[in-house]
């Protein structure tokens, strides 16, 4: 599933932590030829502030000559009850033309 919403949204890597009872299981995404350790910061951190407080958010970030856009995207994953159980998050370039960057500006 996360590979698929990764792909979807061009994304280089994505991260998710879901809570089923006791147990946390969290798995990542990365995408071929992406820099998981470049990455994985960014989403991590949007990913954390996300199981702390439910919701959804962005984060739209530009290098300073503005030649690299990229955008952290993260929400509250829930049960059909609305109960959060977790939540997911990713990173997608905003500079290229993909469906997923026109989506974004």
């Amino acid at each position: 599933m996360l590979q698929t919403i990764a792909e979807a949204f061009a994304s280089p890597y994505a991260a998710m932590s879901v809570h089923e009872g006791s147990q946390v299981i969290e798995h990542d995404y990365v995408a071929p030829a992406a820099d998981a350790d470049f990455w994985k910061p960014g989403v991590q951190s949007i990913l954390t502030e996300t199981l702390a407080e439910t919701g959804s958010r962005a984060k739209l970030l530009e290098s300073k000559g503005g030649e690299l856009k990229i955008a952290l995207l993260a929400a509250t994953v829930s049960l059909p009850s609305g109960n959060p159980i977790g939540a997911i998050a990713l990173a997608t370039n905003r500079s290229g033309h993909s469906d997923a960057a026109q989506k974004l500006t």
